[in-house]
C-alpha cells in the first residue's frame, strides 16, 4: 500500500486546520492538545464539524474547541462504560462460580466432564 501523504509539524497541522475554515481560537492550546491527542486521532472528532467530507472544509462555526470537547467527553463515556462493562463481568463470574461450586464441588472447574473442548485440560 502506498501512503502519499508526509508528516507535517504540528504547527503545519494547525496551518492547515485554519486553512480549511476551522476556528483555533488559542495555536499554543491547540498546539499542546495535538501533541496529547494527536492529528489523527482528533479527525475522527473533527469530521462532524466539516462541512464539505471530501474536501475537509469546516463549517463556519466550527472550532478547535468543540473538537477537543468532544474527544475528551467520549474519552470519558468509553471510562465509565469500561467500568460498568467489568462490574458486571465480575457479577457474573462469581455468580457462575458460586452456582457451580455449590452444585458439582469446589474443584468443578478442574473436571474435564463439564466442558465441551476438553483439549484444554491435555498436558503438553
Amino acid at each position: 500500500m502506498n501512503y502519499s501523504k508526509l508528516p507535517i509539524s504540528i504547527s503545519d497541522q494547525i496551518s492547515l486546520l485554519k486553512g480549511r475554515g476551522l476556528v483555533i481560537g488559542d495555536d499554543a492550546y491547540a498546539k499542546e492538545q495535538l501533541g496529547i491527542i494527536s492529528y489523527f486521532r482528533l479527525a475522527d472528532y473533527l469530521q462532524p464539524l466539516e462541512d464539505n467530507h471530501s474536501l475537509h472544509t469546516f463549517k463556519s462555526d466550527a472550532t478547535f474547541e468543540d473538537a477537543v470537547t468532544l474527544y475528551y467527553f467520549d474519552k470519558e463515556l468509553r471510562s465509565l462504560i469500561f467500568t460498568a462493562i467489568q462490574s458486571i463481568e465480575i457479577a457474573l463470574r462469581s455468580k457462575m462460580i458460586n452456582h457451580c461450586a455449590l452444585r458439582y464441588g469446589a474443584h468443578w472447574f478442574m473436571d474435564f466432564e463439564w466442558f465441551k473442548d476438553r483439549s484444554i485440560f491435555a498436558l503438553s
